[in-house]
């Protein structure tokens, strides 16, 4: 029983000698299933699989009982804690999926091929699409995120950190009023100029 333990589930010596329910192949069926039935509920199941919930879980509860917490009834959090994952997981993907989505409606709000009663619309559609072209490209890239892809400020800032910038969220809302500035000076300046 200890080889199926350490071979396919991975727990460390430490976690069989704190929680001697990891030793039983039930816990971990009742643990899959219940992760089973969350990913299938959240629409994740295509993307991510019971085992993989699992193993993310046991890693918290590694660092948890190194950090000395106490856990009184290990399958009750095992279960919040992997379904907190499980949320984690779900934001992650509607988060990808609005990008995605709105990447894919981008060039149709930019080029005025939007269907709209009456050309006063797609003019000024077209025209802001001019406009929003002449700014420089950081203040372009803060606009479509902020405006278009309806990214959160926090999120707009974590990007940056990805790419190795850190910027504060106070200075990224500084930035995005001055490009929102810069993109009302650029279209309605008048004609010609």
């Amino acid at each position: 029983m200890t080889d199926f333990v350490n071979r396919n589930l991975g727990y460390s010596s430490i976690l069989v000698s704190h929680f001697p329910q990891l030793r039983q192949k039930i816990f971990y069926k009742r643990m899959h299933n219940y992760f089973f039935i969350r990913l299938h509920q959240f629409g994740l199941l295509k993307y991510y699989q019971p085992a993989e919930v699992m193993a993310e879980v046991i890693c918290r509860l590694d660092c948890a009982i190194k950090l000395g917490k106490k856990i009184y009834n290990l399958e009750a959090w095992v279960r919040r804690t992997g379904l907190n994952f499980i949320y984690e997981l779900s934001r992650i993907e509607k988060r990808y999926s609005l990008v995605s989505d709105n990447t894919t409606l981008e060039p149709v709000m930019y080029t005025g091929d939007v269907t709209v009663v009456g050309s006063e619309y797609e003019e000024n559609y077209t025209e802001l699409h001019e406009a929003l072209k002449l700014l420089n490209p950081s203040y372009q890239e803060i606009l479509k995120m902020r405006y278009f892809q309806s990214l959160s400020w926090e999120e707009i800032a974590q990007i940056f950190a990805t790419r190795g910038e850190l910027v504060q969220v106070q200075t990224l809302r500084k930035r995005g009023q001055r490009a929102l500035e810069a993109l009302r000076v650029t279209f309605f300046r008048p004609i010609g100029m």
